[in-house]
């Protein structure tokens, strides 16, 4: 089995994004694409379940089509956050593979481009020490 899905974990900020995008071949999804409208980033909270639909969607097709390698680009900071793109690698017969990226609060706070708030990223950090406990 040569083709894998890469599954990001880490908060924003953490250097996900920089990462997935400096992959030679690789197909990136991330979820805030879903909320990007003429280049600037607009996100809507009542809209995030269907831009989660709509990054699993693509990352699919992607599988699909056969794609060497997709990564998927978002925080994955619970479990049921990427469950679904793991049920859809394993019906697809892609090997799964996770890269968790480490960063404190106080450096992801400043890096992060979206501008969220230092609350939500503690917040995030939080679950992905519990979810990543669990594994």
């Amino acid at each position: 089995m040569n083709n894998k899905i890469t599954i990001c974990q880490g908060i924003s900020g953490s250097g996900k994004s920089t990462w997935s995008n400096a992959q030679a071949g690789a197909l990136v999804f991330s979820t805030d694409d879903y909320f990007m409208v003429d280049g600037v980033y607009r996100f809507e909270g009542a809209k995030l379940g269907e831009a989660h639909a709509y990054n699993l969607g693509r990352a699919e097709g992607a599988m699909m089509a056969g794609a060497a390698h997709v990564i998927i680009d978002n925080t994955n900071t619970q479990r049921w956050h990427y469950a679904k793109y793991i049920l859809a690698a394993e019906i697809l017969g892609y090997a799964v593979e996770f890269k968790v990226f480490e960063c404190d609060i106080e450096t992801a706070f400043a890096r992060n481009t979206h501008s969220v708030p230092k609350e939500a990223i503690e917040r995030m950090a939080n679950q992905l020490k519990d979810c990543l406990s669990k594994s």
